[in-house]
């Protein structure tokens, strides 16, 4: 039965960290520019690593504590489970809080300066925003709920 919840936490925990690492590589806004005529408009596409680049981080950092639940025993496996809760909780906060929409139309506007999105002297920009943020927050969330409370029991225990 320990095993068996062991196994079923681990899976938990790498499906939600794999979501919070497919999130972030996809699209999450799209700021559109108006410029003065004659110039034409033009669009910018921001990635969850351009928005949110510590939730990537710390989803790589939850497979690695992934493994090292499964590497250890005892107090360390507690550890462990612990870490790998608060780097899910963190990952769902960097994606929630990257949404907003003031962080969103500041980077924009640093890619519109840097000429990236060749909009320098336009208006404010038109965002719009895509599910794929939420995905993060929800894939954070699986690793804290799903192994940091379970990964802290022994597995000969019966």
């Amino acid at each position: 039965m320990a095993r068996r919840e062991l196994a079923l936490s681990l899976l938990a925990g790498a499906a939600g960290a794999g979501l919070v690492l497919l999130a972030a590589g996809q699209p999450w806004a799209r700021a559109s520019f108006a410029p003065a005529p004659p110039m034409p408009r033009s669009s910018l596409t921001m990635t969850g690593h351009e928005l949110a680049p510590a939730a990537n981080a710390l989803g790589l950092a939850a497979l690695a504590c992934l493994a090292a639940v499964l590497a250890t025993r005892g107090a360390a496996r507690r550890v462990s489970g612990v870490a790998l809760a608060a780097l899910g909780a963190l990952a769902a906060v960097s994606a929630a809080a990257a949404v907003g929409h003031a962080h969103v139309a500041a980077t924009a506007a640093a890619h519109a300066l840097s000429g990236a999105a060749g909009a320098a002297g336009s208006t404010a920009p038109r965002l719009t925003m895509a599910g794929f943020p939420w995905w993060a927050a929800c894939g954070g969330r699986t690793p804290g709920g799903g192994s940091g409370g379970r990964a802290r029991h022994r597995v000969g225990r019966a």
